[in-house]
């Protein structure tokens, strides 16, 4: 990854739960251009066939904050 990408490894319960944490992803302030890289079948003893996934999101560029805004007022 780079200073504006990340790459997020994980275990889901199914692909539907890989599909609603990219959308969350997609629609926070943080990300954009969320992309499933993989998904591949994971037996966990105890907990069944899970799926392991990576992806890889592009991090929004965050406004500045104001200076003048952040600076507290000297008495």
């Amino acid at each position: 990854t780079s200073r504006t990408s990340v790459k997020i490894k994980g275990i889901a319960f199914d692909n539907h739960t890989i599909a609603d944490f990219m959308e969350k992803l997609e629609t926070s302030p943080l990300f954009m251009k969320v992309d499933l890289r993989t998904s591949k079948l994971k037996k966990i003893k105890g907990a069944g066939n899970l799926k392991e996934f990576e992806l890889f999101c592009q991090k929004k560029q965050l406004p500045k904050p104001d200076v003048k805004k952040t600076k507290k007022k000297k008495k």
